[in-house]
């Protein structure tokens, strides 16, 4: 199997595992039955994804080198960005998109420098894990970091380099993104 084949059933088996964990669960959530008796119910949701995220990471982490899992989380994110459905937004310079950031957000938690921007986030973004504060494998923030190379690709036009210098699931205190273009 061809690497790009590799990286793509990969992205597929784990979308499909997330998937195969939420329709049951919306349909437990609609019947009667859940309806009086939530208490007695498997945990949630988000414990059954979190979980499971757990597992993949596990196995991940000891069955493929550290480039190819990189690769395929990063890849994972990328798709997960396509797949959000967000309206094309006009082409921007990385300043630009600095002063947009710091128009919603107030500015403190970026610095813009030349060709860089660093971006300070006290929380982790990924919708999958959530708040929880344990630490996780660190290859999984690699999927964040795809997801943010496909924003950054996408509003600056061009390929750009990104960085995760340190993240929240990786045991810092936040997460510190540097972005080049």
């Amino acid at each position: 199997m061809k690497r790009n084949e590799f990286l793509q059933v990969g992205c597929r088996c784990g979308i499909g595992a997330v998937a195969a964990l939420l329709v049951p669960a919306a349909f437990e959530a609609n019947s009667p039955a859940y309806a009086g008796n939530q208490q007695q119910q498997q945990p949630d949701v988000s414990t059954k994804v979190h979980a499971w995220v757990v597992g993949f990471l596990a196995a991940v982490d000891t069955q493929l080198d550290p480039a190819a899992r990189s690769k395929l989380l990063q890849e994972c994110g990328r798709a997960e960005f396509r797949g959000l459905g967000i309206p094309p937004q006009p082409v921007v310079t990385l300043e630009q998109l600095a002063e947009e950031f710091r128009a919603r957000g107030g500015g403190t938690d970026l610095r813009f420098s030349g060709n860089e921007l660093e971006w300070f986030s006290d929380r982790c973004g990924c919708p999958l894990v959530g708040p929880t504060p344990e630490r996780l494998s660190d290859t999984w923030c690699e999927c964040a970091r795809g997801a943010m190379m496909e924003f950054m690709n996408v509003r600056l036009g061009r390929p750009v380099r990104v960085e995760l210098r340190e993240a929240i699931k990786r045991g810092g205190q936040r997460c510190h993104w540097v972005i080049t273009a």
